[in-house]
């Protein structure tokens, strides 16, 4: 179930007797108990049975929501680090627990608005990841628990007339500066790395090329959906509402 690597048996060679049934099942056992540890099976069958019910009204999402919940251990240990390539294992997996217990990628905010109450309600950590493009670990678990990953949230719609522009939290710096590129328009503020997303780069300062004369990220932005951590949907608007 979800996204784990199915496990394989070697073929005996002729001259060796076959396994018997209790040997061969105690093997395969054994291979998916190291892709899956218990902690993380455990919490993506919670987690899938608390977003299963409410997704199920809309089918696009409900159809492809297992493969969305992640325990494969490959892919969860590659969500150990960000941008910083000294953070070897002694840090990752000895000094912390760095690598997530299960990854989940949202397609909307309701899904991520109900990822984060589960965490809270399982009293479980919960780490965001967009493109961990920085150096500074914020994407990067502590003691495992959930990793929220935002790469499926990238949907932009651009108001060329009115020169608005919605971006959702995983959309990447580079594809939003192309979309706009077709439009004739660009943004005010531009990072040094166009690998991140935009949303990254806000909360985290949004201070670039052009700050000194358009100012921050934050004073191009015109309205702001945010989720707080135990999943509340709040607005905020620039003219303080």
């Amino acid at each position: 179930t979800f996204t784990t690597p199915s496990a394989r048996t070697e073929r005996s060679s002729p001259s060796s007797p076959a396994p018997g049934p209790r040997r061969c099942e105690s093997s395969i056992s054994h291979r998916r108990e190291r892709v899956r540890p218990p902690r993380t099976r455990v919490l993506a069958r919670s987690l899938f049975e608390a977003l299963q019910a409410p997704v199920g009204e809309d089918a696009g999402a409900a159809g492809s929501l297992r493969e969305r919940v992640i325990t494969d251990a490959f892919l969860r240990g590659e969500a150990d680090r960000d941008q910083n390539v000294y953070l070897g294992r002694l840090f990752t997996r000895r000094l912390t627990h760095a690598v997530p217990d299960v990854i989940f990628q949202p397609v909307n905010l309701a899904e991520a608005a109900l990822a984060l109450r589960w965490a809270r309600e399982h009293a479980v950590p919960a780490t965001l990841r967009g493109a961990a493009s920085t150096a500074m670990g914020g994407a990067v678990p502590n003691d495992g628990g959930l990793t929220l990953d935002l790469s499926r949230l990238d949907q932009i719609d651009l108001d060329a007339a009115d020169g608005v522009v919605v971006v959702g939290a995983g959309a990447r710096l580079r594809t939003i500066h192309q979309r706009l590129a077709q439009a004739g328009l660009a943004l005010r503020v531009y990072p040094s790395n166009l690998g991140g997303t935009l949303v990254g780069w806000f909360v985290t300062g949004g201070i670039g090329m052009n700050a000194y004369g358009h100012g921050r990220a934050l004073d191009s932005v015109k309205a702001a959906e945010v989720l707080l951590p135990a999943g509340e949907h709040v607005r905020f608007h620039d003219d303080g509402r």
